[in-house]
């Protein structure tokens, strides 16, 4: 039904549009008149009606460019090659045109933005529609199996606190505590802290001291509904429509509210610090709107007396390397560096924002002989030796499964047991001749199977089998070493059943990892989201080329006669510009240019001793990407060098004494072999 609704209230519109273009083309066809005879051609008036009755245009930017507007302001309607009749044959449905044009231009104004905005809906509805099935299934299963959710706690306590003066759940907390200590605050949501406030109310009232710790420029959770500006706008409680409860409420902070900023950096050396105050002062004032800006008003810090430190940014060209090799390449010179003047591995911290990128990074290292610690990073789903042998446990459960059959003749090409045409041959005979069998190819590829002990063995000797057979162990031994070791940790409470294992697989593989234990001399590597509060004396940040703005979905509020729909879901595209919804689509978008800088916040703040950042160049120049950021500061800086594409500040120096730290001895990646 609102699909329906959706789209008569579109095209009622276009039908407006069309009748009107149409109307004015059948004026200016029965007088025999071409675009020609009509001030600036096919760009002019003429075309203005041929897009409307096409509806190739239905805005009011795009249909009253700068030669339909002079027309109609300064009645210029005759084209340069018009002759007498033409004229005269103008000047007879000039009005009637003119009046055509008018009533779209009203039409436009009054309408245009409802239009744009059911159209941006009416793309979006099957993902509502899917939302709301979803939305009813699991209402369903909650009250059929007697639950709720966890997520909902919050929300449920709101209903309740909000509208007693003394909620009764917090009685005896109220008792028992009399202070209390909210940290990290600029990461909590809105309605965690409206919980809260009754026990602070209450504390407060018994004249005792609680303490709220945050800084919103580490607000790095907005997508678990954290709420920066709740924070900064403390003692202030920063809802639209407060009750007379929350207002007796934030009545009590405001009395009792003392601000304190502490505003000396006790962490980095005074270059880092010093670097840090200089790019964020510029960047805020930049890239923030005014609202926003308030966040980083008082961001810079105090250093210490001496001047150590280092602070390098690299712009590197990518040529016709691929960025993978460009970053990791730059990693490992600043990682020799550091060897050098005394650090040791377990010094330096590669800070990533995706685990992908993490996962790059490890896989590098490793295989250069570097030892590196990584919760995140190294995962076992991330192997290509685990990927094909798992794809080859799904061949031989269905050997129809034609889509792991290919990942596995990929897997041949890739190490070079077939080239590219023969690996294009195999393909075909699978997939379009079905000919062969995997195990065909694997024969003529020269590798031995045992297809008795494929099929008949345990899950265990299978997967040993896979391996001897595609000399997995060879190649990445230590992942195949942990899967297997997963393998048999299945075993201990399952049967040998393949698909038992597959299925049970889906969600173990989002977890399981190579497991390094901590304190070894090895280089660390982390999100940026896993780095927050760490400190490390050297910090390496490499593929800072994230774009600032991506479309995301936003749900609005309807308010529309004709259209039975509370709320919908619109994207934030450019198209959102031209509704009522554009202040909500900008906000989404400061929002989300607030969450890159305070991402780079907390990246550049985690060194003590050095910081290194690596920023390669855009293959298609963009303002909003990170790059652009650290590019529009440097060149700006004296030390910016223009040769090397790099900035450097302050001075490198062997590593002192108060670095030193006592851990387990290191662990040979190297050394780990398959048995």
């Amino acid at each position: 039904m609102i699909k329906r609704q959706l789209k008569s209230a579109t095209k009622a519109h276009e039908d407006f549009l069309k009748s009107h273009g149409e109307k004015a083309l059948k004026l200016i066809n029965e007088k025999q008149l071409t675009a020609n005879a009509f001030a600036s051609g096919g760009a002019g008036i003429y075309n203005f009606f041929v897009k409307l009755s096409t509806l190739k245009s239905t805005s009011e930017s795009e249909l009253f460019g700068a030669n339909v507007v002079k027309t109609l302001d300064n009645d210029k309607w005759y084209g340069g090659k018009a002759n007498v009749d033409e004229k005269l044959a103008i000047d007879s449905v000039k009005f009637e045109l003119e009046k055509i044009a008018k009533d779209v231009l009203i039409y436009l104004q009054e309408n245009e933005q409802r239009y744009n905005a059911f159209s941006l809906i009416y793309k979006n509805i099957y993902a509502m529609g899917l939302v709301n099935e979803l939305a009813k299934l699991t209402q369903q299963y909650k009250e059929d199996e007697n639950i709720l959710f966890i997520s909902e706690f919050n929300e449920r306590i709101s209903e309740v606190v909000n509208n007693e003066p003394t909620p009764f759940i917090f009685e005896r907390l109220g008792d028992k505590y009399k202070h209390f200590l909210l940290d990290e605050f600029q990461d909590t949501s809105s309605m965690q802290w409206q919980n809260m406030l009754p026990l602070i109310d209450n504390s407060l009232g018994n004249a005792n001291l609680n303490l709220i710790v945050g800084d919103g420029k580490q607000s790095i959770y907005r997508w678990r509904n954290a709420d920066v500006e709740q924070f900064v706008n403390l003692p202030n409680i920063n809802v639209a429509n407060k009750n007379d409860l929350l207002i007796e409420r934030e009545e009590s902070l405001i009395r009792n509210f003392e601000g304190r900023i502490l505003d000396k950096n006790y962490r980095s050396e005074s270059t880092i610090v010093k670097f840090n105050n200089a790019l964020f002062e510029y960047l805020s004032d930049t890239v923030l709107n005014e609202d926003l800006k308030k966040i980083y008003h008082n961001q810079k810090q105090e250093h210490k007396e001496d001047e150590f430190g280092y602070v390098s940014i690299d712009f590197p060209d990518l040529m016709e390397e691929d960025t993978d090799t460009v970053n990791t390449r730059v990693i490992y010179n600043y990682i020799q560096k550091a060897l050098t003047d005394g650090y040791n591995y377990s010094d330096i911290c590669i800070i990533v924002r995706q685990n992908k990128n993490g996962n790059t990074v490890a896989n590098f290292l490793i295989k250069n002989d570097i030892p590196v610690v990584s919760a995140e990073s190294l995962l076992l789903n991330h192997a290509k030796e685990i990927t094909v042998l798992l794809s080859f446990l799904k061949y031989i459960s269905n050997q129809k499964d034609l889509v792991s059959a290919s990942v596995i003749i990929n897997y041949l090409w890739h190490k070079n047991y077939c080239n590219e045409a023969q690996c294009v041959i195999y393909l075909r005979e699978l997939n379009t001749f079905k000919s062969k069998t995997v195990f065909d190819i694997l024969h003529e590829c020269h590798l031995k199977v045992n297809i008795l002990k494929l099929t008949a063995s345990n899950l265990f000797d299978c997967c040993l089998e896979i391996v001897n057979t595609l000399k997995l162990n060879e190649s990445n031994p230590q992942y195949v070493r942990f899967f297997l070791d997963e393998i048999l940790g299945f075993l201990q409470s399952n049967t040998s059943n393949t698909a038992l294992f597959l299925d049970w697989w889906k969600r173990r593989g989002e977890k399981a990892s190579v497991i390094i234990p901590e304190g070894i001399n090895a280089v660390n590597i982390m999100t940026i989201h896993a780095s927050k509060g760490l400190e490390f004396p050297i910090v390496i940040t490499p593929f800072l080329a994230w774009d600032i703005e991506k479309t995301q979905s936003i749900w609005v509020d309807i308010d529309e006669e004709g259209v039975d729909l509370p709320v919908a879901l619109i994207n934030t595209t450019k198209a959102v510009d031209e509704t009522v919804y554009k202040p909500l689509a900008e906000n989404e978008r400061q929002q989300q240019t607030l969450d890159s800088l305070n991402m780079l916040y907390v990246d550049f703040t985690r060194a003590v001793d050095r910081l290194h950042i690596i920023s390669p160049k855009l293959k298609k120049n963009s303002a909003k990407n990170c790059h652009t950021w650290l590019v529009d500061f440097a060149i700006k800086q004296p030390q910016f060098d223009a040769v090397s594409n790099s900035i450097e500040f302050g001075a490198l120096t062997k590593k002192t004494s108060k670095h030193s730290k006592i851990g387990l001895e290191q662990l040979q990646i190297s050394q780990l072999s398959f048995n």
